[in-house]
């Protein structure tokens, strides 16, 4: 397993979407939401961003943030928002591979490696999403964000 420090994501004008979602659902859930982004005439322009946050319900749901990059502005709704802007800066990011219902444990090992290097997480796990299919053979890209302070 890579750790890589000093890393740095910036996007411009996202569209932000929150739900309940497990792990496990999250491969059908992003590709139906890249299915669908044309019913607003838009395109995703780079790839996906994903938070959780909370604990898990009985049935492995957590409250989700799914971010897609769209490239330009657009009016907030009921059912999605709009984010001028994503910036994550002095990260220290993870690639995990596989089925994405054990990425939480390759989040853990990078949250070892924060501590072990004495580092202060100041955000939670974001995941970037390099390939997802339906099969669960997953890609992300996984970054939290450290305290560069050190006094």
């Amino acid at each position: 397993m890579q750790i890589i420090e000093n890393q740095t994501l910036i996007f411009h004008d996202l569209l932000s979407y929150r739900t309940r979602v497990s792990l496990g659902e999250l491969p059908e859930m992003i590709k139906y939401i890249t299915d669908n982004l044309d019913a607003l005439n838009i395109t995703a322009v780079n790839r996906i961003i994903f938070t959780l946050t909370g604990d898990s319900d009985k049935d492995g749901r957590r409250d989700a943030e799914i971010l897609i990059p769209i490239g330009k502005e657009l009016e907030s709704c009921s059912e999605f928002s709009f984010k001028p802007e994503f910036r994550l800066i002095n990260a220290i990011s993870v690639r995990h591979e596989g089925s994405p219902a054990l990425a939480e444990a390759t989040a853990r090992r990078l949250a070892e490696h924060i501590d072990f290097k004495g580092y202060t997480a100041i955000t939670r796990p974001y995941y970037r999403v390099i390939r997802m299919d339906p099969d669960h053979d997953c890609i992300f890209d996984i970054y939290v964000g450290i305290e560069y302070n050190i006094l």
